[in-house]
């Protein structure tokens, strides 16, 4: 396979039978299990004693490579296995009767029941931690919090972000990235706010009534028509019009066997077999049949296309669902839009979402002034490598630099942490001020940094699943070497959450309910203690399982 993640590597061993190996070469060179080598680096390995287990090893390997997240495997064969003769002819199975395994999902009614619980919640959470098992690094994370007022994220810091990272020239692209690395500065779980202000902003921008008209989907007996005319009504072309499309009209064999070979490849079977052995042959059929159906008009006869089930299913899964949605923002007259990103370390405590009304709105449109600086001479006669671009912040900062490589535009050059201040936020009143990063300044009355030790209540408290313990320390002369414990009642240690010198301020650090082996304790009353320098402070908190 061309594409490492999915390498399937084949070994041997000299024979495992003792009797069978001879001199020398086969004992030197014979492993029991030769995969525990390599099995943290591979998905799946095996070492096959007979032909028919070979044969199915194969296979499964090959499944196991191919299936979301994709990764190695490793297949070892006996060296008596290989050399013995076959006492009758083998049978091959057909290697398409073993696909990768498609990802698992959660049914229409599945989504619903869920959707409404969140709904329902007095303060929804995410159920983040779950997602850990196949994520991927720096997950965008996108909330949408309908409500009376603004939302917090309550067991998550909170970021606001330093406008002077934001690649004004190139139409602040980069504001994810900005955003990512922001939380990372606050140890990795913090949201900011993208957006918090009236929910009108999104009148009709999901559904409008007589935008989609289901009855001329209906009665569209040819498929290419019917996607054609569904796309000009607006339908998304997302993930799950994609998997829509495949139930409803289903890519025929002859597209991936004998048309994507003319269309796609025009004839060139060298090309064509190369992608079958690289493993891309499939996406690329599916690529150009599901976007160029016209062009295999004569595969089509072999598809039983129900134009009336296909416009229920639309109206199920995509036009009902954007209608309740758009109702949920009519009906709550305040919107908060929260983003950040969460990798799989990150993953350990689901954020949960409150509501403060003090809390000022948040715009979505950031602004800034720029104006062009050309030195010795007119600005048609200079190089545009020597033009000097100054972008002004709104808080009087300047970014000066020259975003021309000779034609091209490159980005702005980094100005500092991406966080302008790490801060708290709770049910009412205004940010708890934890860190700032950068030296900009604002007349908040939140800058002072505590006087004194003290360890502050947990929060939620009972907890099930993750609680957040903050505690602040003292602005002194020196870090200070601060630890946090977890005793059971009867003094014994459980989990030793930090111990390492501390920056003056508010800190938080969460507990999972785990113990330092990484089991789960079980139900009860427990103590945290912090010390900071020859101070102790001791608090309990209550676990639920």
């Amino acid at each position: 396979m061309a594409d490492p993640k999915r390498h399937m590597v084949i070994g041997g061993t000299g024979p495992v039978a003792a009797d069978q190996r001879r001199p020398h070469g086969d004992w030197i060179h014979t492993a029991l299990v030769q995969g525990q080598a390599v099995r943290e680096f591979t998905k799946f390995d095996d070492q096959p004693a007979s032909i028919a287990g070979a044969i199915d090893s194969i296979l499964r390997a090959h499944e196991v490579a191919t299936t979301q997240p994709a990764g190695p495997v490793y297949l070892c064969f006996d060296a008596g296995l290989q050399e013995a003769r076959l006492p009758e002819p083998v049978e091959i199975p057909d290697h398409s009767a073993f696909p990768a395994i498609q990802q698992p999902h959660a049914g229409q009614e599945t989504l619903r029941r869920i959707a409404d619980l969140l709904l329902a919640a007095d303060k929804p959470a995410i159920p983040i931690r779950l997602t850990a098992v196949a994520t991927q690094p720096d997950l965008g994370v996108l909330v949408w919090v309908l409500g009376e007022h603004r939302a917090i994220p309550q067991n998550y810091l909170h970021v606001q972000i330093n406008e002077a990272r934001i690649d004004w020239f190139n139409g602040g692209f980069n504001y994810n990235e900005v955003v990512s690395e922001a939380a990372d500065e606050a140890d990795g779980q913090a949201f900011a706010t993208d957006y918090a202000g009236s929910s009108k902003i999104m009148g009709d921008r999901l559904y409008q009534e007589g935008r989609y008209d289901l009855d001329a989907l209906r009665i569209i007996e040819d498929p290419p028509t019917f996607v054609s005319t569904l796309l000009r009504q607006g339908f998304p072309r997302d993930n799950q019009m994609q998997a829509l499309l495949r139930r409803h009209i289903p890519m025929p064999p002859a597209v991936l066997e004998e048309g994507v070979l003319e269309i796609v490849f025009g004839g060139d079977q060298k090309a064509y077999d190369s992608a079958l052995a690289d493993g891309f042959l499939q996406s690329i059929a599916e690529s150009s049949f599901y976007n160029n159906m016209e062009a295999y008009t004569a595969y089509l006869d072999e598809i039983d296309f129900a134009p009336d089930l296909f416009a229920d299913a639309l109206a199920e899964t995509i036009v009902e669902p954007l209608r309740r949605s758009q109702v949920l923002f009519a009906e709550h007259p305040f919107l908060t839009r929260l983003f950040t990103t969460l990798s799989a370390s990150e993953m350990t405590l689901d954020p949960v979402f409150s509501f403060n009304p003090d809390l000022p709105p948040v715009d979505n449109v950031r602004t800034a002034q720029a104006h062009w600086e050309c030195p010795n001479g007119d600005p048609e006669e200079i190089p545009p490598e020597d033009i000097v671009l100054i972008i002004t912040l709104n808080d009087g900062r300047q970014i000066r630099t020259n975003p021309f490589n000779g034609v091209e535009p490159i980005p702005l050059a980094s100005a500092g942490p991406a966080a302008r201040l790490i801060e708290r936020l709770e049910d009412s009143g205004p940010p708890i001020l934890i860190r700032r990063p950068t030296d900009i300044t604002e007349e908040s009355g939140n800058e002072t940094l505590p006087l004194t030790t003290a360890l502050l209540p947990n929060y939620p408290n009972p907890f099930n699943s993750g609680t957040v313990i903050p505690f602040q320390v003292p602005d002194i002369t020196a870090d200070t070497r601060v630890s946090l414990h977890i005793f059971n009642l009867l003094g014994q240690p459980v989990r030793r959450l930090l111990q390492e010198r501390t920056r003056p301020g508010l800190h938080q650090v969460s507990w999972d309910g785990h113990n330092d082996q990484g089991h789960a304790v079980p139900s009860g009353v427990y103590i945290y203690r912090l010390d900071v320098g020859t101070q102790r402070h001791t608090r309990k908190l209550l676990l639920l399982r």
